[in-house]
């Protein structure tokens, strides 16, 4: 038992720390055992739980490594065989029929070497977007065809001169005249009047045409062909597809499993016998022509009326296929589908199969 002289030189004891985080005291102590914890702390003190310090610090650039998120499923482009049928093709340029274009300028007249009337008539026309595709033509309206029209393309700069030809020499036929070319923006001037007399550059910018005799009445027809290749004709080889339908062997489509059905295909190869025409705006009118790498978004209607395929060739293969992918909302892109087009002999109608 301690004497009153050793007890009175024993300090009191400190009084209780405020609630907070305990400094780091280096005392070893296992945090996973419940009975290395130090004494005397409680862990829940006014403020809630007490922060302790261990004494072992965190390795520095230590990497948690994250929850893997599950696997995304790309999606699934549908393949199917389509038959193509010989019949008047679907509307391609508004006109209610397949081939021709929309008409940028019609005009007509009538020259003469013979008697005192214009040898050269001139007619404007104006071209609104880079790159349009032209056809010019020039028809001989007598009922014996002794005009043999013939034309010269200008761009028209206000004056008339021999630097501003554009194309000759092509135009030029029995009783019409032809011409398709690209053409830019910009106004132009036509120069008309007959092969017979040998028409060419000086005799159209001086108005004059005096060789062999001439006289006659025509029409002229200056056309907007799009992007579609001329000349398309009235009737043919075809095939017709939905875009964006079921998997129902009419749909160029696809599905996804987060998606369901997706709403973006791309083309990624071509028919080697045929084109592609889609209706982009659908209005009825098969109006872009489409290439590699070039999308289609669905119209919803479920109706095969959106995408168009023509054969261009001589005489239709026994098949013949484009292919196409599509990407869904997690930008993952299937594997390309495979669409078959098969055909019979020449005008004879083949039911479409699935």
């Amino acid at each position: 038992m301690a004497t009153a002289e050793q007890l009175a030189e024993i300090a009191p004891a400190a009084a209780p720390a405020a609630a907070g985080p305990l400094p780091n005291t280096g005392a070893g102590f296992d945090p996973y055992d419940p009975g290395s914890q130090l004494p005397g702390i409680d862990d829940l003190g006014p403020l809630g739980p007490t922060e302790l310090g261990f004494g072992a610090p965190e390795p520095e650039g230590r990497v948690f490594p994250e929850e893997e998120g599950e696997a995304l499923n790309p999606p699934v482009a549908f393949p199917f065989e389509k038959a193509a049928v010989f019949d008047t093709l679907p509307d391609i340029d508004g006109d209610g029929k397949g081939g021709g274009g929309d008409t940028i300028f019609g005009g007509e007249g009538s020259i003469s070497n013979i008697d005192s009337i214009d040898q050269v008539l001139y007619f404007e026309f104006t071209i609104d977007a880079d790159d349009t595709l032209v056809r010019i033509t020039a028809d001989d309206e007598n009922i014996f065809g002794d005009l043999d029209p013939a034309f010269i393309l200008f761009a028209d700069d206000g004056k008339l001169d021999k630097e501003d030809a554009v194309k000759d020499g092509d135009a030029k036929g029995d009783e019409t005249a032809v011409l398709e070319i690209e053409l830019d923006a910009g106004d132009y001037v036509l120069a008309v009047s007959s092969a017979n007399g040998g028409f060419n550059i000086n005799e159209a910018v001086k108005g004059v045409n005096s060789g062999k005799d001439y006289e006659g009445s025509f029409t002229v027809l200056v056309e907007d062909l799009g992007a579609v290749p001329p000349p398309v004709p009235d009737e043919g080889f075809f095939a017709e597809f939905d875009v964006g339908g079921a998997d129902d062997g009419i749909s160029v489509g696809g599905s996804d499993l987060e998606d369901g059905l997706t709403v973006l295909y791309t083309i990624t190869s071509l028919p080697s016998d045929g084109i592609l025409i889609w209706d982009s705006d659908d209005d009825g009118v098969y109006d872009t022509l489409l290439g590699v790498g070039d999308t289609l978004v669905p119209d919803g209607d479920g109706d095969p009326d959106d995408l168009l395929y023509i054969f261009t060739g001589e005489v239709p293969p026994p098949t013949d296929s484009f292919t196409y992918t599509t990407t869904d909302s997690d930008l993952l892109v299937s594997a390309p589908a495979t669409v078959p087009r098969t055909s019979r002999s020449a005008r004879i109608p083949v039911v479409r199969t699935f």
